[in-house]
């Protein structure tokens, strides 16, 4: 059993603005358990379903424990992603403008595979995903809403492809989330890190209690975190830095010759935007034409950019909360029933534009009130610029999980079976103007009465109440909306297994296991009215949706000891789901123990990943930065996606080769060579890729000659082909004082990331690259750490510091981001 005990956490973190990648961090623990109390007894490790011990694995796994997380200064369940260099384009901090649903969550991106291509389980069973979608459509687990961190155990990471044993989803390797069973008494953490330069702090909390009887045991824990938000202008590298020619003031093209200023060049065919005579005095900033044609009357052609930076946060207000509970009844001699619940419940409020682009250019009649063109124009900008402030986008996520189950033995069958049901409401509210309303107000029917004007003039910002310019709260209060985002997400599961010894070989018992699974998956869509009707100027808009999809599954596992020296895995399962949609998938692994001192594993097996039920029959529209070759414009752009029920499986073939070494007791050395052939990759179509293959592609919608939105689909069409190595190491030792010493250093290193974007398509290395107009995510060739700690009884410290290699930038021009 495990010592009750208190703790009091206080990891100081520095994070310093072009070093945030490599922290040094010291972490005070009040607990450090000895390497005797760390060892694993013989249990059900992730990557088998018969009893054994990580030493005698066939897989790679990385196994990552509470103390290292402590250790490490980390004081969440996710931070577990910062630990494994072999994770690469995880989501796990804001980034305003990749994340326009997905804010508040974290996820695994093992092998940089995709968001969904790790299998996450709790306690060896799964939970729905997030119904915060990623950008790419993406459905993945949140690692936020999982468990407090103070519950956690151990996690145990798989890094090879583990279809055969857990399913679909599993492509790029298993993350096994294991909560502690044996608490007696209680714990509490507490935990603060600042930021520097700012004000930016993070402050957490947890507590714990368990107790047991001879036949009851259960454990509660609880865990808070609140988050202050660190506004991009206390950053150099993003204040200034965020320039939109959609303006407030804005640019007008003049759609018919001027009676006030007959010389402007006016129509489509021309298509000469005038910046706003008000463009400086109203908070705007000039950017003129290279090129001014003649008869410009003192204006000036071009655009009135608009910085949006000082609006958003690199980091956001947040606040979280995490339960979770557990229990055990022997309830007979050989029958034990256990359950388990958890809620977390997430808010997240970050900072965005006053308002945003209006795409679809409208026209502002001849007679608004602050036309000074006195002709019809159509308006190059947005709604409301600085004098208005920044608006928000409030993210609210609510996560229920449940569990029951019961484990026992009959006859020479040990046997367990469990219904696990989890439930995810991710619900967004953002600001945006309505359409018809807002064409309304340029009309001068505008306000609760239909009869107030707007104007989108910059001459609003220096009018004052009473003047014909101004603009009444009234009619903007009535033109604006709040774009309602409800994503509901459901998993019932029901699964079995048992395993037994079937015969004694002269180097052991032949174990067998088989067991099966039945899942139902629900996604349901449900948008506000006006975003169902297209009426945003921004955010455009789409109809509900709902999807639902059951599975069944059996699978079976061999385990034979070959000699004492070879062990030998072989499993097999097979998976149905509605729409024809199914996949048999063997694994076959071997461990081989040539001296005590080495042991060398082999595994071959092969993955799939159905489609999800989000990919099959969602609608989505996020927005995308996109440049037009055509005009030379750059900026943010409607892109609307539309599930494809028809899509393929994705499919791997995934290998790998290793050794560990340990020469004496202190030293454990290993390295995996390992490769993934992935094939019929299901990824959201590039809206820059299209642009860039045709600018007047049908689906490039345009208005003006302006990119409004690009249509993009679901395929299946890339595959990818990529392999490297993961090296480790790990040296402990005591001190005369009777401390103890660990020196740690793990290193992933990408050999290729070989691309080919459609079927008979040439292949790309896009290893070293950021692939902003791929389908994959940022991929350093070398990401690594190092640390030392040290623990003597109830106190420790720890400095780790992290390594993520140098990579080249494809949306400016392939320059050198800096290894960090």
């Amino acid at each position: 059993m495990r010592p009750a005990r208190a703790a009091v956490h206080t990891p100081i973190a520095v994070r310093l603005p072009y070093l945030t990648l490599v922290p040094l961090m010291l972490a005070v623990a009040a607990h450090a358990q000895t390497r005797a109390d760390r060892a694993i007894d013989e249990v059900v490790v992730t990557g088998s379903r018969l009893p054994a011990t990580l030493a005698d694995s066939a897989s790679p796994i990385a196994v990552i424990r509470a103390d290292d997380l402590a250790r490490a200064g980390y004081t969440a369940t996710a931070d577990i992603i910062r630990l494994l260099p072999a994770n690469a384009g995880s989501e796990f901090n804001l980034d305003p403008f990749t994340q326009n649903l997905s804010a508040g969550t974290s996820n695994f991106n093992l092998r940089g595979l995709g968001l969904n291509a790790t299998l996450v389980l709790l306690n060896g069973r799964r939970q729905t995903v997030s119904g915060g979608i990623a950008d790419d459509g993406s459905a993945f687990v949140d690692l936020n809403a999982l468990v407090p961190a103070i519950a956690l155990e151990r996690a145990e990471v798989l890094k090879d492809g583990a279809a055969a044993l857990y399913g679909t989803d599993a492509i790029a390797g298993v993350a096994n989330f294991i909560t502690r069973r044996d608490m007696r008494g209680v714990e509490a953490q507490i935990d603060y890190a600042g930021s520097a330069r700012s004000g930016q702090d993070d402050m957490s909390g947890a507590a714990l209690a368990g107790g047991a009887t001879e036949k009851l045991s259960g454990l509660a824990a609880v865990s808070y975190m609140r988050r202050s938000w660190l506004p991009s202008t206390d950053r150099d590298y993003t204040a200034g830095k965020a320039f939109s020619s959609f303006g407030q003031p804005g640019a007008f093209i003049l759609l018919a010759p001027s009676p006030a200023f007959p010389t402007l060049p006016a129509g489509l065919a021309r298509n000469v935007p005038i910046i706003d005579p008000d463009c400086g005095p109203a908070g705007g900033a000039p950017n003129p034409s290279v090129t001014q044609p003649p008869g410009l009357a003192g204006f000036r052609a071009g655009t009135c950019t608009f910085d949006f930076a000082p609006y958003y946060h690199l980091v956001p207000r947040e606040r979280r909360w995490n339960l979770f509970g557990s229990g055990e009844l022997l309830a007979a001699d050989r029958i034990t029933l256990f359950a388990e619940a958890g809620y977390a419940r997430q808010r997240v409020v970050r900072g965005t534009s006053p308002s945003f682009p209006i795409l679809n250019l409208p026209t502002v009649p001849a007679d608004n009130p602050g036309n000074v063109f006195r002709t019809p124009v159509l308006f190059l900008g947005r709604a409301l610029g600085a004098a208005r402030g920044a608006g928000l986008v409030r993210n609210a996520s609510d996560t229920w999980r449940g569990v029951a189950g019961a484990r026992g033995t009959g006859g020479p069958w040990s046997w367990e079976a469990a219904l696990t049901h989890s439930a995810n409401e991710f619900l967004v509210e953002i600001e945006d103007a309505k359409t018809d309303r807002f064409l309304a107000a340029l009309a001068g029917r505008g306000g609760p009465g239909n009869n107030l004007s707007f104007n989108p003039f910059g001459s609003a910002a220096l009018s004052r109440p009473g003047q014909a310019t101004y603009n009444d709260p009234a009619v903007i209060a009535d033109f604006l909306g709040l774009v309602t985002f409800d994503y509901r997400t459901r998993l019932t599961t029901l699964d079995a297994a048992a395993t037994r010894a079937l015969a004694a070989w002269p180097s052991g018992e032949v174990e067998l296991a088989l067991g099966g699974q039945l899942r139902r998956d629900k996604v349901i869509g449900d948008l506000d009215e006006d975003y169902n009707r297209e009426n945003y100027l921004f955010q455009i808009g789409g109809p509900d949706f709902a999807g639902r999809r059951d599975v069944w599954a059996a699978f079976g596992e061999l385990r034979l000891p070959v000699s004492d020296a070879v062990d030998l895995q072989l499993a097999l399962r097979h998976e149905n789901a509605e729409g024809g949609l199914s996949s048999t998938d063997p694994k076959i692994a071997a461990l081989w123990r040539p001296a005590d001192a080495l042991s060398m594993r082999a595994a071959f097996a092969t993955s799939f990943r159905a489609p999800s039920v989000f990919q099959a029959f969602s609608v989505q529209t996020v927005l995308s930065d996109v440049a037009d070759p055509v005009t030379g414009v750059r900026g943010f752009r409607g892109v609307r996606t539309i599930g494809n029920a028809g899509l393929k499986p994705e499919r791997a073939d995934v290998a790998n080769l290793g050794a560990t070494w340990s020469p004496v007791d202190v030293l454990t050395l290993s390295a995996d060579y390992w490769r993934f052939d992935y094939r019929d990759i299901i990824v959201k179509e590039g809206a820059q890729a299209i642009v860039d293959a045709n600018p007047f592609d049908p689906r490039v919608v345009r208005a003006a000659g302006q990119i409004v939105r690009v249509d993009v689909g679901y395929v299946n069409a890339p595959s990818a082909l990529t392999d490297g190595l993961d090296l480790s190491g790990r040296l402990a030792w005591d001190d005369v004082t009777g401390g103890e010493w660990q020196l740690t250093a793990a290193a992933t290193w990408i050999n290729r990331f070989s691309i080919r974007a459609a079927p008979g398509g040439p292949r790309v290395d896009v290893a070293g690259n950021r692939n902003f107009r791929t389908f994959a995510r940022s991929l350093p060739r070398w990401r690594g750490d190092t640390g030392v700690a040290w623990a003597h009884g109830r106190h420790g410290a720890a400095a780790t510091v992290r390594y993520v290699g140098g990579y080249r930038d494809d949306q400016n021009a392939n320059a050198r981001i800096d290894a960090q």
